[in-house]
């Protein structure tokens, strides 16, 4: 693996169970999340990994996604570095994209049924918790929550939006699409997966990942009023 690899997607859509298999799978990488948004996620590594100032790094990371590239290719060497940007973390005009274009490997992840991302962000703004550590032993009760019908139409509007505007955009980028839905359901799934795209060998033994499913329920069972949105409880991508 040469290129940097970067998970194209957006929020709710599976990138950090993708980024924990890759990291299992190149143990001596660099493997950051969300760099290019405001305030980030991954400011304690970066601190680590480049020696800079906390409040230089998330400058960088707001105003000049472009120097903050650069910094990071050159502070991870010849390691392999991974990570991730969203739809909506920059500007369309931003350069960013055209430099990720050039020189990443891009992962388009995409969930078809963004009903399922639209709970998924209802339940965590619910509960407080954005994803689910692997060693907690007792899961959650059985969640609940109500869906205004016409807030989900416009929420699944912009996801294809997004979708269809960015395999445009990237359409000549060394991309390569994948649908959460085909990966989710085992990290060997997944392994294989990376493994044919990067060339990164797929661990001996299972792979145990940090986080888990944080809902395991089907969404009828969860959603109060789910006759008023089952026409949308399909594939939108």
């Amino acid at each position: 693996m040469t290129k940097p690899l970067v998970v194209l997607s957006s929020a709710r859509s599976g990138t950090n169970y993708f980024l924990s298999v890759f990291q299992k799978m190149a143990p001596n990488g660099v493997v950051l999340r969300e760099v290019f948004r405001k305030g980030g996620d991954s400011l304690p590594e970066l601190i680590a990994l480049t020696g800079m100032p906390r409040s230089q790094l998330v400058a960088l990371g707001q105003d000049d996604p472009v120097a903050l590239w650069d910094i990071l290719l050159d502070a991870a060497g010849p390691r392999p570095l991974a990570l991730k940007i969203f739809y909506y973390h920059a500007r369309p005009s931003s350069p960013i994209w055209d430099r990720l274009i050039d020189e990443a490997r891009i992962v388009h992840l995409v969930r078809r049924r963004v009903l399922d991302t639209f709970v998924s962000r209802k339940l965590a703004e619910t509960t407080g918790a954005w994803f689910q550590p692997a060693d907690v032993g007792t899961l959650p009760a059985r969640p609940e929550v109500r869906l205004d019908p016409a807030e989900l139409s416009a929420f699944i509007t912009e996801r294809q939006g997004y979708v269809q505007r960015f395999r445009e955009r990237f359409q000549n980028a060394d991309l390569h699409e994948v649908s959460y839905e085909d990966i989710a359901a085992d990290p060997k799934l997944c392994a294989d997966w990376i493994a044919r795209v990067t060339g990164l060998p797929i661990p001996a033994v299972p792979l145990q990942l940090p986080i888990r499913k944080q809902n395991t329920w089907a969404i009828r069972d969860i959603v109060s009023n789910y006759d008023e949105i089952a026409a949308f409880d399909k594939a939108h991508l």
